[in-house]
């Protein structure tokens, strides 16, 4: 999971990043580059996700950076979700062409998710209806590429095959909490313990998504960073004994995870999670 960047045009109460208009950086390309070639000699590059921030609040960029992706690194599939914005401007359907071409290369496609939830359609505003209208065009000229997730219960008791027990209200929740054994892709359904490590433009490389613990950097060896990782989700699920909950992602989650994270290591990582 690569975070282009953390800028984003709307500004969500239930963002666990912050993000605004008004803040965010990008990736610095040198990093992005770096981070790629050494994620594919250690093959982590089958399954690639580009968050945000709002991964197409530069466009043409993200395009550059998906022919970087495909450029004989053995990706397998993309994943994309965007709040969907950039199909209001007129050069949107060049952009899904451009896309749409690039698809073709890879095995298992690339899929691009624009949420239909309260949070993103009340930021669009009165945009609102013109997105919805030109992303179901998109969905019917382009199947499998673009496509419009609601993340009603019933999707969200599927997203990983989890055994959820509460379901958050739509008002207050992302995604997944990661109060549990680990990060649950919506875009993927990428179960618990999967492998992959999330690279921040800050240089870090973290435990998750939502930004929990910090691993190491981007130029650290990264199968050791994803032992590290393993390790600290294996202690984790001990510790809480297999239960976990589904519901709000926010800082208190993510303040709990790096607690005890700093209770793993300094434990060390053979020791018992009841100690």
């Amino acid at each position: 999971m690569i975070f282009l960047t953390t800028r984003c045009q709307h500004q969500c109460a239930h963002c666990c990043f912050n993000c605004s208009p008004q803040s965010g950086v990008d990736m610095p390309d040198a990093m992005l580059k770096d981070v790629i070639e050494r994620a594919a000699a250690v093959h982590l590059l089958y399954h690639v996700t580009l968050v945000g921030g709002e991964p197409f609040i530069k466009p043409r960029r993200l395009l550059r950076v998906l022919r970087q992706l495909l450029n004989g690194y053995g990706v397998w599939d993309l994943f994309i979700p965007t709040n969907g914005r950039w199909v209001l401007a007129s050069s949107y359907i060049d952009i899904a062409e451009e896309m749409q071409k690039l698809a073709q290369f890879v095995p298992h496609g690339i899929c691009v998710a624009f949420s239909e939830n309260p949070w993103n359609l009340e930021q669009l505003g009165t945009h609102a209806g013109k997105a919805l209208e030109r992303w179901r065009q998109l969905e019917e000229r382009f199947p499998g590429l673009f496509t419009i997730r609601r993340l009603d219960e019933k999707e969200m008791k599927n997203i990983g095959r989890a055994k959820i027990n509460e379901i958050a209200r739509t008002s207050d929740v992302v995604g997944a909490h990661c109060d549990f054994d680990d990060w649950l892709d919506p875009g993927q359904g990428i179960g618990f313990l999967s492998d992959y490590l999330t690279f921040w433009p800050d240089g870090t490389v973290r435990t998750c998504y939502a930004g929990g613990p910090i691993l190491g950097r981007y130029d650290d060896d990264y199968q050791r960073l994803l032992e590290k990782r393993t390790g600290y989700l294996l202690w984790l699920r001990r510790k809480r004994d297999g239960t976990f909950s589904y519901g709000n992602l926010n800082y208190k989650a993510c303040e709990n995870c790096e607690q005890n994270y700093e209770v793993y290591s300094t434990l060390g990582e053979n020791a018992s999670p009841n100690q």
